[in-house]
């Protein structure tokens, strides 16, 4: 399976909006002030920010996947973040090969650490990570990581699998 790896388009921001089915699915992705159903123009607020660099997984030619590097100089790392799915492809191996494509794509910016939060009710998206090479970190980590969050996340950092 092929799945390749694009900058984000304005294009793209209508299909991508429509991905979350429901509330809850869009503010497991999009975070708690997410209001459903997202709104395309949401995108060009978030894509604002000079440090968020979204991109598009495309297979087939189909737009299957969206995410986000988010890049933080001052700290030296990369957070991948508001990773989905297009609804008919997921469990098939997509947000495996999309967040191994991110991964990639991440070296360009020169910073080595990787990291991505996610809630911990969302098990599907905890293991396509740890099957993409990144850990869970150890709880005193995540409690610092937490402490200026609006909810407790699954901080994971990237750890190569080769």
């Amino acid at each position: 399976m092929c799945l390749t790896l694009l900058p984000f388009s304005e294009d793209d921001s209508v299909e991508i909006a429509s991905w979350p089915r429901d509330t809850n699915e869009l503010k497991t992705w999009a975070g708690a002030d997410a209001v459903f159903p997202l709104k395309s123009e949401q995108f060009r607020i978030w894509h604002d920010d000079p440090e968020i660099h979204p991109f598009i997984g495309r297979h087939k030619g189909q737009l299957v996947a969206y995410e986000e590097l988010w890049i933080d100089e001052s700290e030296q790392e990369i957070e991948l973040a508001r990773i989905i799915v297009h609804p008919a492809h997921r469990n098939k191996g997509i947000g495996q090969m999309f967040v191994t494509a991110l991964v990639a794509q991440s070296e360009t910016f020169g910073l080595v650490d990787r990291f991505l939060r996610v809630l911990p009710e969302n098990t599907i998206a905890i293991r396509c990570y740890q099957k993409s090479g990144f850990k869970v970190l150890p709880a005193d980590v995540q409690k610092t990581f937490n402490q200026r969050q609006p909810v407790e996340y699954v901080w994971m950092k990237y750890q190569s699998i080769s």
